[in-house]
């Protein structure tokens, strides 16, 4: 697994409302820190039982972060012994809102978040930070 850890500098602003044009589809943003009892009406989250999982250990009550959004998708890979991948992404904050109005802190929650992915027992994870 290969983390990826990038900071947008133009977020959508919250909440954000659903939208359907030109085969584009982005659904209604759901608070799962105040609703986490919302959590099956993301379709993102259908047939992905590691990312629905993922998310909700971020947005839970122990838990000092919050996710903003999240996709899959799979596709063809050219390897010569995988020949499809998936991948996934969420966007993420900290739960707090305002501990998200300094960029320091953006680069503690990529740290933070970092040290989580490679203490995860099962899959080794490396962390990569590129500005977007």
């Amino acid at each position: 697994m290969e983390i990826g850890i990038a900071f947008d500098k133009n977020p959508l602003p919250l909440p954000y409302v659903p939208i359907n044009h030109e085969g584009h589809v982005r659904y209604e943003y759901i608070d799962l820190r105040e609703e986490p009892e919302r959590i099956d009406e993301l379709p993102e989250l259908k047939d992905a039982p590691e990312l629905r999982e993922a998310i909700k250990t971020l947005n839970g009550p122990e838990s000092v972060f919050r996710t903003l959004g999240c996709e899959k998708a799979a596709s063809d890979f050219p390897h010569p012994t995988l020949k499809r991948k998936f991948v996934s992404y969420f966007d993420l904050a900290f739960a707090d809102w305002n501990d998200n109005q300094n960029l320091h802190t953006f680069y503690i929650i990529a740290g933070e978040f970092a040290r989580y992915c490679l203490n995860v027992e099962e899959t080794p994870a490396q962390a990569n930070s590129q500005p977007k």
